[in-house]
């Protein structure tokens, strides 16, 4: 979302906050609309539901801030990643190129998977399986590879999951974060039409009463 959606959420509310305020303050509207249900206790209630908007708000906003950082690592950190292992699967394929067992244990036929969750079963399978030969790694020697170097590398791709876990929960939560927003704001809103609505009855014989809370009348 953009920050004008934001804004014009949070100028929604502060426009039913107002009308709220208003006739709260005011001598002459309170006890019109009180007589219809409108009373000091439910308008102090409807200021309680626009202060949890408020923080609904602040917090959706937070979260896809946070979203935004836990991608950015991510996506930051595959591209070293990945180029890193796509380099170490070309020389195996120079390596092992005679070696038909290598060559499908270690899956260096076809292209690189491109779903992360498919690329990393692959890329885990790949270190996981050069590591329990001695004899491979020995022969990835040749290009300066040792076990240390490997686990290294698997090591990257481990940890490069845990950052798409951190993602994929941000993202969970920022949507979540929304929704509960959305509810919140929504209700409030309905609030305010109800009363809006009830305003106009209660105060139709005085229309700069409305006015002052910001309900436009027909002239």
């Amino acid at each position: 979302m953009t920050a004008t959606i934001y804004r014009n959420i949070s100028e929604r509310i502060l426009l039913g906050r107002e009308k709220i305020e208003n006739t709260l303050n005011s001598p002459e509207i309170l006890p019109l609309v009180s007589s219809y249900g409108y009373d000091e206790t439910e308008l102090n209630t409807a200021l309680a539901l626009s202060d949890e908007c408020d923080a609904l708000v602040l917090k959706q906003q937070n979260e896809y801030s946070e979203q935004y950082v836990a991608t950015r690592a991510f996506d930051e950190e595959y591209w070293v990643v990945n180029k890193q292992y796509v380099n170490t699967v070309e020389l195996a394929r120079i390596a092992f190129k005679a070696d038909n067992k290598a060559m499908i244990n270690l899956q260096l036929n076809g292209r690189r998977k491109s779903v992360f969750l498919n690329w990393y079963t692959q890329a885990k399978a790949f270190y996981s399986n050069l590591l329990d030969s001695s004899e491979w790694i020995t022969t990835l020697g040749r290009f300066g590879y040792t076990a240390e170097s490997i686990t290294a590398e698997m090591a990257k791709v481990d940890n490069l999951f845990e950052l798409y876990k951190s993602k994929t929960r941000e993202k969970g939560e920022a949507q979540t974060a929304t929704q509960q927003r959305n509810e919140k704001v929504e209700a409030f809103e309905d609030w305010v039409s109800d009363f809006v609505g009830v305003a106009r009855i209660a105060l139709q014989d005085e229309p700069q009463l409305l006015e002052k809370l910001g309900v436009v009348v027909p002239s």
